[in-house]
């Protein structure tokens, strides 16, 4: 299964997004990564500032790259244009005054490029984990929906009828989709029947493996295991069904095995973790030993479970975000109107993978399901709270995580603009008490 989205992400504030500091966060400017000597990497991020022509949309930014040179940024449809573009050019890309419903128009219903599939390839699983995000909708035997052919018949219509230009992305996950190996490669060969695809499994790795889940896993690009830490933190969360098996053990036996057959460099390793094993010395030993059986150090990242003492509040990430604000440039995955399509092992077509929302079938054509994208997108929050609409970096958030936002239970606008919150920061910065960025157990 995949992670649990929560709260991963935060609305920061026009102001907090547009003042990029060049300080960044504990590591330095940029964005950090730890190294397994405990040195930070930064990357240079461009800096954002309102345009001060009244010619332009309020959603046009201007953007300062690292090395100086300058363009305009549209928050809305992402595109940009040269600081001097004529006006012939700024209208065409609705960068002018006026034109704002015509971009947000533009960006919903725009043709999908790429289409990132997500198949659910079962709801079964071998393993019950405390933390689990879908575990109301594990089963013990299913009723499939979805027989063979299905899934590559409707990868042909959306071939045909959409012609993505940049093609299909697929990610495999579930339940535990290693228990159906045979759907899994039948899904890999329909997405790259019209060329390559980028093809990913999320796994807990914890099945017995057979020839044909070594099959599968060499033609994919990427194998993602969940692996919660060491022996005892691992199995304190994840659980067998019914087989008495060590979930650990069979994970890393099977991690050392993959090495063997010369798929280390696709093995991406994610962990999850309870207090009180969310420390930087368990994170550390994590490492070395995945390090020893030949994970690489910068496909292994370890985060925590919430709720932690170690990031014990919404609070916390709001004042981590607004020091060092990102742009979120896609939208909150329920609204991605058909860029983004989840298959459920029931043959429907939904939202995304948490939400779950049913827009149709797979035999349903592929115009009606974008059309039912586009009214979904149209409904976002953010687009019916007024404050988002007239903000200059609405392209930028679109309102947030949605689960995040539920969990608060205020609108887009209050989510973001919390000034008691924005004083706090003001003051922590004033005091240099600001949380440091780099100080969570994390990497990758």
């Amino acid at each position: 299964m995949r992670a649990s989205r929560g709260a991963r992400e935060s609305a920061a504030g026009p102001a907090a997004i547009l003042r990029r500091s060049a300080a960044g966060g504990g590591c330095g400017g940029g964005r950090s990564r730890m190294t397994p000597g405990g040195r930070c990497r930064t990357e240079s991020r461009p800096q954002l500032s309102l345009n001060d022509d009244p010619r332009l949309s309020r959603y046009v930014v201007v953007e300062r790259g690292p090395d100086g040179t300058r363009r305009l940024r549209h928050t809305v449809t992402w595109s940009t244009l040269p600081p001097d573009a004529p006006e012939e050019a700024l209208r065409a890309e609705f960068f002018l005054a006026g034109q704002e419903e015509e971009a947000l128009e533009r960006r919903l219903a725009s043709e999908p490029t790429r289409i990132a599939l997500t198949l659910v390839v079962t709801w079964r699983c071998n393993l019950r984990c405390t933390h689990c995000s879908v575990l109301h909708r594990l089963v013990r035997r299913e009723e499939r929906g979805l027989r063979p052919g299905d899934f590559r018949d409707f990868v042909e219509r959306w071939r045909h009828r959409v012609a993505p230009p940049e093609g299909f992305t697929l990610s495999l996950v579930g339940g535990e989709p290693l228990l159906e190996p045979d759907l899994c490669s039948e899904a890999v060969s329909a997405v790259r029947g019209g060329g390559t695809a980028r093809c990913d499994i999320t796994t807990n790795l914890a099945v017995i493996l057979q020839p044909a889940h070594i099959e599968l896993l060499s033609r994919l690009d990427a194998i993602v295991v969940s692996l919660d830490g060491l022996e005892e933190a691992h199995n304190a969360q994840r659980r067998p069904y019914r087989d008495g098996f060590d979930p650990f053990r069979r994970t890393w036996e099977n991690l050392e095995r993959l090495v063997a057959e010369g798929l280390a460099d696709r093995i991406h390793v994610q962990g999850a973790v309870r207090d009180p094993y969310g420390t930087i010395e368990h994170f550390e030993n994590y490492q070395r030993a995945l390090m020893a059986i030949g994970i690489r150090w910068d496909r292994i990242s370890f985060g925590a479970v919430h709720p932690t003492v170690r990031d014990p509040a919404v609070q916390r990430t709001f004042l981590r975000t607004l020091r060092d604000p990102l742009p979120r440039w896609q939208m909150c995955c329920k609204y991605r109107g058909g860029r983004s399509l989840t298959v459920g092992p029931d043959g429907g077509v939904y939202s995304d993978f948490y939400d779950y929302e049913r827009l149709g079938s797979v035999g349903d054509p592929p115009e009606a399901i974008l059309e039912r994208f586009r009214a979904l997108a149209r409904s976002m929050p953010a687009l019916r709270d007024p404050t988002c609409r007239a903000c200059p970096v609405l392209g930028c958030c679109w309102g947030g995580c949605t689960n995040a936002r539920l969990l608060v239970g205020d609108r887009p606008s209050e989510h973001c603009g919390r000034e008691s919150l924005i004083r706090t920061v003001r003051r922590l910065a004033e005091e240099g008490r600001l949380p440091e960025h780099g100080a969570r157990p994390r990497c990758g």
